[in-house]
């Protein structure tokens, strides 16, 4: 028997991104569907996924997931420091 203390169930929202995202992309995933999450009172998790030879360029998604931080930091901070994860890299953000 799991007691209910022991269950909390936190709610979680997730972004997906391509390190070659178009600005107008970028404004409605983040600013948009990322902030709306954040206010809703779910954690955010943004991953950036690579595929093929994109995997080479980690310092593309490491600059994507600074500029989302950026967008976001009037009302999130990051959560601890970035996962490599196979083919993603993720973070999670926090409203503040």
């Amino acid at each position: 028997c799991i007691s209910s203390a022991a269950s909390d169930v936190y709610k979680r929202q997730e972004i997906r991104l391509r390190p070659k995202i178009g600005d107008h992309d970028f404004d409605t995933k983040v600013n948009n569907m990322g902030r709306k999450f954040l206010k809703e009172g779910f954690k955010l998790k943004v991953t950036i996924m690579f595929r093929g030879r994109e995997i080479s360029r980690l310092d593309l998604g490491e600059d994507l997931l600074n500029r989302v931080a950026d967008a976001l930091e009037d009302i999130a901070e990051p959560e601890g420091k970035t996962d490599l994860e196979g083919r993603r890299i993720s973070v999670y953000f926090n409203a503040i």
